[in-house]
């Protein structure tokens, strides 16, 4: 359970980053570094939105 709140937590850290670059991207006043940036937090999300959706399945099987 403690680890389901860990990955919450960077989920949501990671989103908040992407939201401030994602300004940037929108007004085309990004940086190359930057854009890069946009598409990699992007992925950790997906990847992080994934393993979340695999434990909370894993713990509700558990609990059955």
């Amino acid at each position: 359970m403690a680890l389901l709140e860990v990955l919450k937590s960077r989920l949501s850290r990671h989103k908040e980053k992407r939201k401030d670059i994602e300004i940037l991207v929108n007004k085309s006043a990004a940086s190359p570094n930057q854009k890069q940036q946009y598409v990699e937090l992007k992925a950790k999300e997906d990847e992080l939105e994934n393993i979340i959706d695999i434990a909370e399945g894993l713990i509700e099987s558990d609990d059955k």
